[in-house]
């Protein structure tokens, strides 16, 4: 079976290197889902378990990306598309529930807000699996996207808005790269690779996302870090040795 959506890549330009892979840097560029999601894994410990099923399903997202570049067949398209609203909305969850122990979102029931996500989570695969029309995906998605960049604004305390603001902006740049690679394709803006870079954005700004959620662990439990940030975009919280909860 078809995919119901092509890129730029695989449309405009013969693969140089290999007949087995359609979009050569479209498919590597998908294991930086893998590299970030094994770099947070290694970060993992008790206090961040809630994490572990967002880490998994991103490095899900790598392979299953990589495969579905690769050979451009429908069922390594679901390997991509359906870990990616997993990752999502279980972020979802583990937000909620953080604003919630914040104290910021008691009027809204936790287990509805549950329910919601998994419900809206449901549709969107279903969508996914048995729709022709890729647009109807995209809108789930996209509403799964506003809502995650809601909850990450929301939660983080004053200090860390600023790397809030800056990660969602990163997002919302790769989802304009991503259809600059869809609506404008042509022989020159190939060259430029779009959709590898939205990759890159997005990988950078799930692995932000998370490294927030782990920010705001530390900031409510009193629990000492030291936030570095490379090239400019990618945050990096670690924790001191002696970062003992204080109580």
């Amino acid at each position: 079976m078809k995919p119901n959506i092509n890129f730029c890549e695989g449309k405009m330009q013969k693969n140089l290197m290999s007949n087995n892979i359609e979009e050569l840097l479209n498919s590597f560029s998908s294991l930086i889902f893998c590299f970030f999601s094994l770099c947070l894994w290694h970060k993992l410990d008790k206090r961040f378990l809630q994490l572990s099923t967002p880490i998994a399903m991103n490095f899900i997202v790598g392979l299953g990306s990589f495969l579905f570049h690769s050979k451009g067949i429908r069922l390594f398209q679901f390997l991509d598309e359906i870990p990616m609203i997993l990752t999502i909305s279980s972020g979802i969850i583990i937000y909620h529930e953080e604003l919630h122990q914040q104290d910021k979102l008691k009027r809204i029931p936790y287990n509805f807000m549950q329910s919601l996500v998994c419900g809206l989570q449901t549709i969107t695969i279903i969508a996914n699996i048995y729709s022709k029309y890729f647009y109807i995906f995209e809108v789930l998605f996209m509403t799964f996207c506003i809502w995650i960049c809601t909850l990450v604004y929301i939660s983080s305390p004053p200090a860390n808005k600023y790397y809030a603001k800056r990660t969602i902006c990163l997002g919302f740049m790769g989802y304009g790269i991503w259809l600059i690679d869809q609506h404008y394709c042509n022989v020159y803006t190939t060259w430029f690779h779009f959709h590898m870079w939205w990759h890159i954005f997005i990988g950078i700004v799930v692995f932000n996302i998370m490294e927030l959620y782990r920010l705001n662990i530390c900031n409510r439990k009193k629990i000492e870090y030291q936030i570095k940030i490379f090239l400019g975009v990618i945050l990096d919280v670690t924790i001191q040795k002696n970062g003992n909860e204080k109580l």
